[in-house]
C-alpha cells in the first residue's frame, strides 16, 4: 500500500505545482500587447464593439491592446488567423456569433473548427438588426415592403457583408417567414454594405442597431422594424418584427470574445473577470444603450450554452433554405 501512496503524493504534489504555475501566469498577464482580431472591416459592428473595449481594457492592462481587421470569405479568414495564433491569451477573437455557429453549415471546407478550435470567453453586447431600406424605396412598414416585394419577384435586392452573416441570415429568415424573393449582393463587410444601401446599390438592408442610427441619421435610409423582442430606446418609433406581424422572427447579433483552444484556464479566467469589470462600467452601459446594444457579459459556459443552441438552429435554417456557398 505504501507505494501507493507515494503515488497520490507525486500526483497531487504535481497537481499542485500546475495549479499554482497557472495562478502566477495569470497573475502576471498580460506582460505586452495583446491583439484583437475582428474579422471584419473597420466600421463594422464587431469593430465598433473590439475599439471600445480597447480602451477600456488598455487602462486596466496597461498594455496596449491592438485591433487587427482580418477580412473576407464571410470572416472565415479572421476566425482561422485567430484559431492558429499562439494559446496564450495575447491574441482575442472580438466575433459576432454567425461566424462560429452558422459558416459552418455552408462552407464544403472550413480552415477553422468552429466547436474545437476556440474557448468561449465572455458575451460582450447584444444588438438587433435593424430592416432599413434605401429611402427611395415606397414602402413605408413591413408589410408594404412585403407587399412590394410579391408585386415584384426578384425586383428589390438586400445588401450584406457576405453569406452568413448577421444581416444575411436576418435576410433570408424574412424571406422564409415572408415567402418572398429578394436578390442578395455581398459586399466585403457590413461597412460597404450600408454605403451600398445608401448609394441606392440595394434597396434593403437589415443591420446591427449600433450602427443602424449613424446610417438612419443621414436620411438616405428609413427603418420599418428591429429585430430584437422589444423596442429599443434609440429608436423608439421603430416597431418590433413581431409588431409588425412577423412574431416568430427575432435578428439580434451577439458580439462575444473567444481565445484559441488550449489556452491556460486561469488566463480564460482573467479575461472573463476583466471584460465583465468593464462591462459593469456605466459609462460602457450607456455608451451601448445609446447606440441601440445591451450588454451581456457571464461566464464563459454561458457563451458556450448561447453558441450551441445558436449552432443547431442555424442549421435547421440554412437546411431548409438550401442555401450554399458558391
Amino acid at each position: 500500500m505504501r507505494p501507493v501512496g507515494n503515488l497520490m503524493r507525486v500526483l497531487l504534489a504535481l497537481m499542485f505545482m500546475a495549479i499554482s504555475a497557472g495562478l502566477a501566469v495569470a497573475q502576471s498577464f498580460p506582460s505586452s500587447r495583446i491583439r484583437m482580431i475582428v474579422p471584419y472591416p473597420a466600421g463594422s459592428n464587431s469593430d465598433v464593439v473590439a475599439r471600445k473595449f480597447s480602451e477600456r481594457l488598455w487602462k486596466i492592462w496597461n498594455q496596449p491592446v491592438v485591433i487587427e481587421n482580418i477580412t473576407g470569405s464571410g470572416g472565415n479568414l479572421g476566425a482561422s488567423a485567430a484559431a492558429k495564433a499562439a494559446p496564450d491569451g495575447y491574441t482575442l477573437f472580438v466575433v459576432a456569433h454567425p461566424i462560429l455557429t452558422t459558416n459552418q453549415w455552408l462552407y464544403a471546407q472550413m480552415p477553422f473548427d468552429p466547436e474545437h478550435d476556440f474557448i468561449p470567453v465572455i458575451r460582450l453586447t447584444a444588438s438587433p438588426n435593424i430592416l432599413l431600406v434605401n429611402s427611395a424605396v415606397p414602402a413605408k412598414t413591413v408589410g408594404q415592403l412585403i407587399e412590394l416585394a410579391r408585386s415584384k419577384p426578384d425586383s428589390l435586392s438586400y445588401g450584406s457583408g457576405g453569406i452568413g452573416t448577421g444581416p444575411f441570415i436576418a435576410a433570408e429568415l424574412l424571406k422564409k417567414i415572408a415567402n418572398i424573393d429578394l436578390l442578395h449582393v455581398p459586399y466585403r463587410g457590413s461597412a460597404p454594405a450600408a454605403l451600398g444601401l445608401m448609394g441606392g446599390e440595394v434597396q434593403i438592408l437589415f443591420d446591427a442597431a449600433s450602427t443602424a442610427t449613424s446610417h438612419i441619421q443621414t436620411g438616405k435610409v428609413r427603418a420599418l422594424a428591429t429585430g430584437g423582442r422589444q423596442r429599443i430606446a434609440v429608436l423608439p418609433d421603430v416597431p418590433t418584427m413581431a409588431e409588425s406581424g412577423f412574431p416568430d422572427f427575432e435578428s439580434v447579433l451577439v458580439t462575444s470574445v473567444v481565445v484559441p483552444a488550449g489556452t491556460p484556464e486561469a488566463i480564460v479566467s482573467k479575461l472573463n473577470a476583466d471584460f465583465n469589470t468593464v462591462l459593469s462600467d456605466s459609462e460602457v452601459k450607456t455608451y451601448f444603450n445609446k447606440i441601440g446594444s445591451d450588454v451581456v457579459g457571464g461566464t464563459p459556459q454561458e457563451l458556450a450554452d448561447f453558441l450551441r443552441t445558436d449552432r443547431a438552429k442555424m442549421g435547421e435554417l440554412i437546411k431548409s433554405q438550401g442555401i450554399t456557398v458558391k
